[in-house]
């Protein structure tokens, strides 16, 4: 089964392997970091999160959960690691939630038995207006006639709504974000590595107290099924 974790990330990198950078957290142009913390992010150590996962035509479901685990160091920067229980569901990732931003490194991923390298990501900016868009950008290689050519990988974010009530799985989730997230490589690099589209898009919502609640993709989705955020 293709994993969950793909979502989470890398969906649009079939085939592609990252070179290695240093992890910083992007800034957007023209931002302002503001000071304090996020609601958004409530990763207290031992706190659970159980998803529901829905995969493919016919759908195939089945579940896996998040395990919060204590501090882990990454390039200088501090990370809250979330353990899955089912690694070939979902892959284990590490979050910063420091200063109303949430930024997240997924590893472990693959896409029909080809690794996928880590990429951090400015998943969302939790003090801010709807329609306010970030961008966070690396470099990967792609193999072509006995070459390796970099290729600029975009990921584009857009707050569609703010403070909204969404209803998954029965229940209804308050103060939610949805935002949209683009991934994409420019067009002739995609036909020349015989890639079927050099975008795709995904829609996030997050909600206060509890984090990522849902994520949306062409035929895969994620819904949040119970949680336990410890005080």
């Amino acid at each position: 089964m293709k994993k969950i974790s793909l979502i989470f990330s890398c969906a649009i990198i079939m085939i592609i392997s990252c070179k290695k950078n240093a992890i910083e957290v992007p800034t957007p142009t023209g931002y302002q970091w503001p000071a304090g913390t996020s609601d958004y992010a409530p990763f207290t150590n031992g706190s659970t999160f159980t998803f529901e996962t829905t995969t493919g035509t016919p759908a195939v479901i089945d579940s896996f959960t998040y395990t919060v685990i204590k501090d882990t160091a990454i390039s200088g920067k501090t990370f809250r690691k979330l353990q899955s229980n089912k690694p070939s569901l979902a892959a284990t990732y590490f979050t910063n939630f420091s200063a109303n931003v949430i930024t997240e490194i997924s590893y472990n991923n693959t896409f029909q038995g080809v690794a996928i390298p880590p990429i951090l990501q400015t998943v969302l900016l939790d003090n801010v207006t709807i329609n306010t868009m970030w961008k966070d950008s690396t470099t990967v290689t792609v193999p072509y006639n006995g070459f390796n050519i970099p290729v600029p990988v975009s990921f584009n974010y857009t707050i569609l709504q703010k403070d909204i009530t969404k209803n998954i799985l029965s229940k209804d989730y308050a103060n939610t974000f949805e935002v949209k997230q683009i991934i994409s490589i420019p067009q002739q690099y995609a036909t020349a590595a015989n890639l079927p589209t050099n975008s795709v898009q995904l829609n996030n919502f997050y909600s206060k107290g509890i984090g990522r609640v849902q994520r949306d993709a062409q035929a895969s989705s994620i819904k949040i099924k119970r949680y336990n955020v410890l005080k």
